[in-house]
């Protein structure tokens, strides 16, 4: 097989207020890295959906009010982990709530 292989890519950095990236993150969601902080705090470091506590959380926010590639302040909704912000941008927001009522019609 392959002997010289590329190196893994890196893991996800968590965003800290040292990060070197903060002022970035601020123009991309309107936050810095401390008020992020104090979002992730407020949740009790745990995703808003699944409320796992064990990966990094990214800002979730409504495209219906921010449509570009990123969010702004006002479209921010919560602090979600990367599973469950992949499967609101696979299953769109309007698709969220038929789901769920999918899966009630199965509960025991």
């Amino acid at each position: 097989m392959f002997r010289d292989r590329p190196p893994a890519r890196p893991r996800q950095r968590i965003l800290s207020s040292t990060d070197s990236r903060a002022p970035a993150r601020r123009k991309v969601h309107g936050f810095t890295a401390n008020e992020r902080d104090a979002l992730v705090a407020a949740q009790g470091g745990a995703c808003a959906i699944c409320g796992r506590t064990d990966q990094p959380l990214q800002v979730d926010h409504d495209h219906a009010v921010s449509p570009g590639r990123y969010g702004t302040r006002a479209a921010y909704r919560g602090m979600v982990c990367q599973r469950c912000n992949s499967a609101l941008g696979l299953l769109g927001d309007e698709n969220v709530e038929a789901l769920a009522r999918y899966m009630a019609r199965f509960r025991r």
